[in-house]
């Protein structure tokens, strides 16, 4: 006998494709049509019962891009089906091979959601014992959702640009009986095939015995009659799929999981029907298989389903109870790693937290962000003090350089804090119960010497529909199978109990987890990038300003219910492909116009608490000034009626740069800027307020701003500190600090600062996401200007306009060099106009290091500036947040920025990414005009003692000049008195700490009015220190992120401590980058 097992298979698929898989239903009966095509926006089931509906006929076109179509389709079964299970089949034209990227339909009855429609479920059960007789009657919403999941130019991520011509034609609609034994022959033959591809004929004889198996199988099939022949056939299969596996192999906990990316290629209203479709499939499946059990994060989803699917939510809440539903994550929204805040990334599990405590009872016990674009050092703490005890990921599994070593292992964070970890083997969080993913993934577990327990996703996501039947299947196949994992439906915590069991001391991983992928989305879509950080900042704000205008702790007009919905707009916007900017025109449109929304919000809200302070502090002429001294008490004249207030954590001396209330007099000394802008002398207190004096000018610099310019071009501004020289196209020739003795050249030699760099960017995939490193062989230096011009000429602000052209793009930048500051700053007003570009700025300094500080979320991490290694070859472009730093030994150079995340520092050169121009998905991604600040800090010493964290604060934080109620205003000076407490106004907070930063001030998510305060150590030191309040508090509680009080002896509280020393004094205790939250009760 001689074995042809290529020959076995080929014969195999070829019969199933052609033979097998078309006999799955007997012949059909057609359900009669009729359809109503909405125009503009999904309407709801109660409108569409209530609709007219017109004939239709399979083969007829509907569904525009964006669009929905109703389907009614009735009919009944034949008698000839008595005794058969019958199921409606409707195909509504999908397309082939892409679950979750087309058209998508959900199926109703008596006005409540059955299940959903997609490619890989066409079917829906009407009997499983039909009778015959029996009336169907189904009601389908169908939704025309575009194909837009190709890295090609397309107009159709955007209803407003995308064609009114219709993308589908409903191929199918009838009742069938399904005939199970062809059902199940079908994947059993594609298991089994599947498997084989996966085994080597020269290493046994398990490969050899499958094709032999499927040979039989083949030979009992008859063509004639495969439904009556199909048993037999499974007969011949039966022996190989129960040859038990051995007690060695690897073992698989499969939990269900349908991935739904909270926008991306589509918006986020079409999120909502493919949860909706996507969960009532999963409800289905719970029904009807006793295995099954189903993982789900992102709390935002679940409140969409509460909102708007009640049954659905209804199903969730029973099946959590049964635990056959498990939340999973903790967070409001898969939020993007490297971006968010760390406030930020705190409230959502905030947010995310007590939503999954008030419905269901339960905290989320594991960190659940399989699909985001790299996991900063700061994580592990943020994620154990947000409730986690372990996280799951797979994306680093996308690196194009590196293999990650580890699997299973504990990953260390900036602060110490180490939780497990699990990559899944599998690379994917959209497994399908294939031998294909499964056999790999035990070859390539890199803890397989020591370890034997993976983790399996399983399900079609982004609308796909979840797990399939047809997934349980085969997980019941691989429960016990030769040559392949055993598989067990299990949660990811009975997961990580087995795992750590069996490897109680697993490798380590430190510091921050990088992809090798996906650089560009530090920078893309950069006015969703500028809306998520002022929307970050405002929100402190709110908090704050709320607090001190209530006497420093939370009062009745705390806007608690405005803060909760504000912020979780914002935690919703900071998921992981909207705000990396990697979805299509349609979400960033609706982003930017959220970021509006919650921007003038918060400017209300502050405006209101500032203007409660501001009457306060002028009205009664002779109250303190937020911890100033500046009142009239010593004898200053405060009768300018203007407040100025510090947003920032930190105190602030000297000139600043405000927006002074139109027809206010101006304080004695200031200097109004070209841009409208007013220059002011004041020293503020951090988080606080001063009224600066009309008369008797007080002059807080030591050096005014000198301009000088050569008549052939070129010139200098100097204020003492810097001396800034620029030539004929306005480039920065020198920068010097005379700090230094005999003045140090900032610059290296020969080389100018703050150069605009173009190059081109066309990755070899994913535009939107990806920055290749061979951007920077086409680099070309924009030099040329076509205006150089002083608009500012001091004695408090210098200022340079520079104009430069490329195309049809315009980059004006204005240099600022105020007096009193080490710090430049660059204004700039861009009208982008480029395709597949990137831009950026170089400032060449004279430092020498081999590494850069970072900041990242409550602190800041070292990278290198050569690239020794692959590793550290990869990480070409990084992310940081406010600032990043090159320090020698004495010296040092930070960049600045307010609303930029992409840097890179090779050799030395200090670079922010400012724009890209991709194409795909939203065709004109970026282009427009873009208004940011970035900033140059050259500082003695290093970062710590250069304030360079503090600067970060100070220029993401501008200064207020808020115009006090005049005596025509009794109206509202009469409100704003009555709604506030008798409490004089007050900061809630001063931090007396070096290194610490107040991140936060708040009143108790509880509405216990307890105010809660979230310090952290950003410098990387010990220290200990006082904190004292605005507000008297009877005690004092140490909490995690959630804000429930941890036990003295949880280790989340190694490094940390708080005491009261008195009823305003706190003293507090943090290691290397610690957070401590502390909870205060009256």
């Amino acid at each position: 006998m001689h074995d042809e097992p290529h020959i076995a298979e080929r014969r195999i698929r070829r019969l199933l494709e052609e033979r097998i898989r078309p006999a799955t239903y007997g012949p059909g009966a057609p359900l009669s049509l009729t359809a109503h095509h909405v125009a503009g926006e999904p309407i709801d089931v109660v409108a569409a019962q209530q609709a007219h509906y017109e004939p239709f006929a399979i083969g007829d076109p509907w569904g525009p891009p964006w669009g929905t179509t109703w389907f009614r389709m009735s009919g009944t079964v034949p008698p000839d089906m008595a005794g058969r299970r019958v199921e409606a089949v409707v195909n509504l034209g999908f397309i082939s091979g892409q679950v979750g990227f087309n058209a998508e339909g959900m199926i109703w009855r008596d006005g409540v959601p059955v299940h959903g429609l997609h490619p890989a479920r066409q079917w829906s059960l009407v009997s499983p014992d039909a009778q015959g007789g029996e009336q169907v009657d189904l009601l389908v919403e169908a939704a025309a959702n575009p194909f837009v999941n190709l890295n090609v130019i397309t107009r159709l991520g955007d209803v407003l640009t995308a064609s009114k011509q219709p993308l589908y034609r409903l191929a199918q609609a009838e009742l069938a009986p399904l005939n199970t034994d062809v059902w199940n022959l079908a994947l059993e033959i594609d298991f089994l095939v599947r498997l084989g591809w996966q085994l080597d004929t020269g290493s046994g004889s398990r490969k050899l015995r499958i094709m032999q198996a499927l040979g039989r199988a083949a030979d009992a099939l008859d063509l004639d009659n495969i439904v009556g022949s199909a048993k037999a056939a499974r007969s011949e299969l039966a022996e190989v799929l129960a040859a038990p596996a051995v007690a060695s192999e690897h073992r698989c906990f499969a939990i269900g999981h349908a991935h739904i990316d909270t926008a991306w290629l589509w918006p986020l209203r079409e999120t909502r029907r493919k949860c909706a479709r996507s969960f009532a499939n999963s409800l289905d499946l719970i029904d009807n298989d006793p295995d099954y059990r189903f993982g789900c994060s992102q709390a935002v989803q679940y409140q969409w389903m509460i909102d708007e699917y009640p049954s659905v939510a209804e199903g969730i809440a029973q099946a959590v109870a049964a635990d056959r539903w498990v939340p999973l994550g903790g967070m409001w929204v898969e939020a993007d790693g490297n971006l968010p805040s760390g406030e930020a990334m705190a409230r959502q599990f905030l947010h995310g937290q007590r939503f999954f405590r008030e419905h269901y009872g339960v905290t989320c016990r594991e960190a659940w962000i399989p699909d985001v674009f790299g996991y900063p050092a700061s994580l592990p703490q943020i994620f154990a003090l947000g409730g986690s005890t372990a996280f799951v990921t797979q994306k680093i599994s996308w690196n194009r350089t590196n293999t990650f070593p580890h699997h299973t292992f504990l990953w260390e964070g900036l602060d110490g804090t180490s939780l497990p970890t699990h990559f899944p083997p599998v690379n994917t969080y959209n497994a399908e119960i294939d031998p294909g993913e499964l056999v790999p993934a035990a070859r390539t577990f890199a803890e397989r010497a020591v370890a034997n327990t993976s983790l399996v996703p399983f399900g079609h996501g982004d609308g796909g529909g979840g797990p399939t039947r047809e997934m349980m299947a085969r997980a019941r196949i691989a429960a016990d199978c030769e040559a392949i994992p055993r598989v067990s439906i299990g949660s990811p915590a009975e997961f990580f109990t087995e795992a750590l069991a069996e490897l109680p001391d697993p490798p380590r991983w430190v510091g921050e987890l990088y992809l090798e992928m996906h650089r560009a989305t530090y920078t893309a879509q950069a006015k969703t990038k500028a809306g998520n950080r002022r929307s970050e900042a405002l929100l402190r704000e709110v908090e704050w300003w709320a607090l001190a205008a209530a006497g420093g702790s939370p009062g009745d007009a705390y806007p608690a219910a405005e803060l909760d919905e504000l912020w979780k707009e914002t935690l919703t916007l900071q998921f992981h492909d909207i705000l990396p900017g990697s979805s299509i025109a349609w979400v960033h449109r609706e982003a930017e116009a959220g970021y509006e929304r919650i921007i003038g919000r918060c400017e209300a809200l502050i405006a209101d608490s500032l203007g409660t302070i501001a009457d306060s502090v002028t009205g009664i002429r002779g109250g303190a000034a937020g911890g100033s001294s500046t009142s009239p008490t010593n004898g200053v004249d405060v009768a300018t009626g203007v407040m100025l207030a510090n947003p920032a954590p930190h105190p602030r001396v000297g000139v600043h740069l405000v927006d002074w209330p139109d027809g206010a007099p101006h304080p004695a000394g200031s200097q109004p800027l070209a841009d409208g802008r007013l220059a002011v002398a004041a020293d503020l207190p951090a988080g606080g307020w001063v009224v600066p004096p009309t008369g008797g000018a007080a002059d807080h610099a030591q050096h005014r701003v000198r301009v000088e310019t050569d008549p052939a071009g070129g010139g200098s501004m100097d204020n003492g500190l810097l001396t800034l020289t620029w030539d004929t196209h306005g480039l920065v020739t020198s920068l010097v600090d005379h700090r230094v003795q005999g003045g140090r050249q900032v610059l290296r030699s020969g080389e100018p600062g703050n150069v605009l760099e173009l190059s081109e960017d066309l990755p070899l995939e994913f535009d939107a996401w990806d920055l290749e490193a061979y951007h920077a062989n086409s680099t070309v230096t924009l030099a040329e200007a076509e205006l150089v011009e002083v608009v500012d000429a001091g004695p408090l602000v210098a200022s340079l306009k520079v104009t430069r052209r490329h195309n049809t793009s315009t980059f004006t930048q204005v240099i600022h060099l105020t007096a009193g500051s080490a710090r430049v700053d660059v204004g700039y007003d861009i009208d982008w106009a480029e395709t597949d570009k990137v831009l950026k700025v170089a400032w060449p300094v004279d430092v020498h290091t081999h590494e850069v500080a970072s900041e990242i979320q409550f602190g800041h991490v070292v990278r290198p500036v050569h690239q020794n290694t692959s590793w550290d070859a990869a990480r070409f472009e990084f992310c940081a947040h406010r600032w990043i730093d090159a320090s020698e030994r004495g010296y040092g150079v930070a960049l600045l920025n307010d609303a930029k995340y992409g840097h890179d520092a090779l050799d030395g050169t200090l670079r922010q990414t400012l724009l890209t121009a991709s194409t795909y998905p939203d065709p004109a991604a970026d282009k427009g005009h873009h208004r940011f600040t970035l900033a140059v800090l050259p500082h003695l010493g290093d970062l710590v003692e250069g304030d360079v964290v503090a600067e970060g604060w100070r220029l993401n934080n501008p200064v207020r000049a808020i115009l006090a109620p005049g005596a025509a205003d009794v109206a509202v000076v009469a409100a704003r008195r009555a709604a506030r407490s008798d409490a004089p106004t007050v900061p809630p907070v001063t931090c007396d700490i070096p290194g610490v930063t107040v991140e936060a001030a708040k009143a108790a998510e509880d509405g216990s009015g307890d105010l809660v305060v979230r310090l952290s150590e950003v410098h990387g030191g010990r220290v200990a220190g006082t904190v004292t309040l605005g507000a008297p508090a009877a005690t004092v509680q140490v909490c995690d992120l959630l804000e429930d009080e941890l036990p003295t002896d949880d280790p989340r509280r190694v490094g940390t401590a708080a005491a009261l020393l008195d009823d305003f004094t706190v003293k507090a205790t943090l290691h290397p980058f610690k957070v401590l939250t502390l909870r205060f009760a009256r």
